[in-house]
């Protein structure tokens, strides 16, 4: 099936200081983003080290666009507005037709190099057709605007000695060729574009590349990125009656792909989709969960290459942030404030707050809450260098932290002046919120937890500090515990041991910091699934990203999750793949792909869970999913029937589930072995597949 989204009218909200409504694409690093009309498109381009890096004050600085590319086409004045986002192939299509002229205009960012490729057909000789690089000659910038030859570049810089680094860029254009055919003419343009932190000679480098691009390079250039944007699409995908949520999955994968392939540089709030400056929240990395959130569905949907960036920024930040444990807590380890930003960058800074002139908004489980991406990606892969190099020494310095920070209380440890949500110190110098000093936050414990049982984990294969195991475990195995409380008959999950009863955060336990699941304790998962019911937040802009996850691994009936789903892209969908609610950004581009992967696969508790929430009268079937353990995983449900294949990337125990009523077999090593029942584990081989039976149904 082709995915596409077929856009009418043209963009109503670019610039934005949020995600733009036009159609997206890009490379990872470099975006596109169409606006204006036919006659006078102006395109503009963002990337991903772009920033005004610009530390403090929530309203100034932070990602910006790099420039605008201007394409006039004065006989389209009075087209309608027909285009096309491909996320199959990774490009933009306009066709526009006025005053019997007929107009194709094709964009792709070239996934394999920051070369932006314009290709333009029009029906008849288009000499008024002109191609311009317009500045954003604002907000500071320093800017040069300059015609060398054939190729006009621009220039853009943030330099002043106040900000956190210095920031260039350049975008330089140049008209490949026109060729006429039976009065017909095609255009090829290219544009280049680069930052100083790409290159120091970032201005040099380009102006050559764009200089030696000609049909030859332009159309190699072409079919590398088919390739890449076809290699990317055979790494996992799904099939299943429903194209409008189909579709949206693999919009969902796109979006992520457009925005998370510079490796110093990962996608903040809004993604590399910038088109304004002073980008809300600088567009910075929010650790309470915005930034961690676009990963949520990568290890799952196997997209482990879009992870690469993710530790990057935060990596870059520990200097400052063992300085704010031990200076602020007086512990070892890390205390990260709610917002970083890139290279070190602090955007949390703000004059006269109670929390040291910064934003640590109460919460002491920033850095915690960051390790939940790394788990998933250590647990999927069960990669020894990825846990060496970076998960490891990361939660381990969450272990210093929570060893100096907890209290131990009566045989158990306390988390005290903590808080679940975050609080407003800045709003008021005088201002003490109520939840300031809450005691024993569910959301803390569940990521000390995770932390704790990651830590342990990633120990047994690298063999590292033995002598830390005995107080790990004792933290894994005694912190809290998590609380309910009754209400009406019912229980549900506590959000404080010693202040706020309930809060909808308090999913979050179950998703991502992954502690409740079908196999805990009865009347806990009760709780989890009477507190989902209680908080009712089916559109709620912070949770579109995890509450449906939960609700896939609750059970809830999957034709509510698909209606509520529905309701939620028709309400809030910008056209484009992209999502607006009142809160949250590219985060909410994970919650699609994320849930509807759990509900056709499970792992996070050590079984693989074949369909286990979909309806069993709908068929449907994916490939490439990940399961914990390094397990790729294909599957096809048929008139009730489940058959997979399952492949062993690294060997070690695989846990099944029988995958539904009747005779189920495992067929390995050409010996079939039935389920003899309700699961069956058996020790893989490296590169080994197992097969998933029906043999019988009842």
């Amino acid at each position: 099936m082709k995915h596409s989204f077929f856009i009418t009218k043209p963009a109503s909200d670019v610039p934005s200081k949020h995600l733009p409504d036009g159609a997206v694409t890009g490379n990872g690093d470099l975006s596109l983003i169409w606006s204006g009309h036919p006659d006078c498109l102006r395109l503009y381009v963002s990337k991903s080290d772009f920033w005004k890096p610009e530390e403090g004050d929530r309203s100034g600085g932070g990602l910006s666009p790099l420039g605008i590319i201007e394409i006039r086409i004065p006989q389209l004045a009075y087209s309608d507005y027909n285009v096309e986002e491909q996320l199959d192939g990774g490009y933009i299509e306009g066709n526009f037709e006025a005053a019997h002229v007929k107009a194709k205009l094709v964009t792709r960012v070239c996934a394999v190099e920051n070369t932006i490729l314009i290709e333009l057909d029009v029906t008849r000789p288009a000499s008024s057709v002109s191609f311009e690089l317009q500045p954003i000659e604002k907000n500071g910038a320093v800017c040069e605007n300059v015609q060398l030859g054939d190729v006009q570049y621009i220039t853009r810089s943030f330099a002043d000695l106040c900000y956190a680094f210095e920031t260039h860029g350049i975008m330089a254009i140049r008209e490949i060729s026109r060729k006429r055919l039976d009065g017909s003419e095609k255009i090829r343009v290219a544009v280049t574009a680069m930052t100083n932190h790409d290159s120091a000679a970032y201005k040099r480098s380009t102006l050559i590349r764009v200089s030696a691009i000609d049909d030859e390079r332009f159309e190699r250039l072409t079919t590398l990125h088919d390739r890449w944007w076809n290699k990317f699409w055979q790494k996992s995908g799904i099939n299943i009656v429903d194209k409008e949520i189909e579709t949206h999955w693999y919009a969902g994968l796109y979006i992520i792909a457009c925005c998370t392939r510079n490796k110093k540089f990962p996608p903040g709030l809004w993604g590399n989709f910038s088109t304004d400056d002073d980008m809300a929240w600088h567009g910075d990395y929010h650790l309470n969960y915005n930034y961690e959130a676009p990963f949520y569905a990568l290890t799952s949907s196997n997209h482990i290459e879009l992870m690469e960036c993710y530790d990057a920024p935060l990596e870059d930040f520990l200097p400052y942030a063992r300085i704010f444990a031990r200076k602020y807590l007086g512990c070892r380890g890390i205390y990260f404030p709610v917002g970083i930003g890139p290279l070190g960058m602090d955007t949390s800074k703000i004059d006269g707050t109670k929390e040291h002139g910064r934003l640590f908004l109460g919460q002491k489980s920033n850095a915690s809450y960051a390790a939940c991406v790394m788990a998933m990606r250590w647990y999927g892969t069960r990669d020894p260098e990825y846990a060496e190099n970076h998960a490891y020494p990361f939660m381990r310095e969450l272990a210093d932290f929570w060893e100096d920070y907890l209290s131990y209380e009566n045989g158990r440890y306390i988390i005290r002046n903590d808080a679940i949500h975050e609080v407003g110190f800045w709003s008021d110098l005088d201002f003490m919120p109520e939840h300031h000093d809450e005691v024993n936050p569910i959301i803390s414990i569940g990521m000390i937890k995770l932390t704790m049982r990651a830590l342990l984990d990633m120990q047994i294969v690298l063999g590292l500090d033995p002598d830390r195991t005995v107080k790990w475990r004792d933290i894994l195995e005694h912190v809290g515990p998590v609380l309910t409380y009754e209400e009406n008959g019912k229980s549900y999950l506590r959000a404080t041991e010693e202040g706020m009863l309930f809060t909808w955060l308090v999913l979050q336990y179950m998703y991502p910091a992954e502690e409740i699941g079908q196999r805990s304790d009865k009347r806990l998962f009760d709780a989890a699934y009477n507190s989902f019911i209680k908080a009712d937040v089916w559109e709620h802009g912070n949770l579109f990203c995890s509450y449906y996850p939960v609700a896939a691994r609750l059970g809830v009936a999957p034709e509510v999750i698909f209606e509520k789903m529905k309701d939620c892209i028709h309400s809030h969908t910008l056209g484009n793949g992209m999502y607006r609610f009142a809160g949250g950004g590219v985060e909410n581009n994970a919650a699609v792909p994320a849930c509807v992967n759990e509900m056709l696969m499970q792992s996070y508790e050590g079984i693989i869970r074949l369909f286990p929430n979909w309806n069993r009268n709908e068929d449907a079937s994916f490939f490439g999913l990940r399961a914990y353990g390094a397990f790729i995983v294909d599957a096809d449900l048929k008139s009730g029937i489940v058959n997979a294949v399952i492949y062993s990337e690294k060997g070690g125990a695989l846990t099944i589930e029988k995958p539904s009523d009747g005779d189920y077999a495992v067929i390995k090593e050409g010996l079939t072995i039935p389920f003899e029942g309700r699961e069956i584990t058996l020790d893989t081989h490296m590169d080994e597949r197992i097969i998933i039976k029906c043999i019988g149904k009842k």
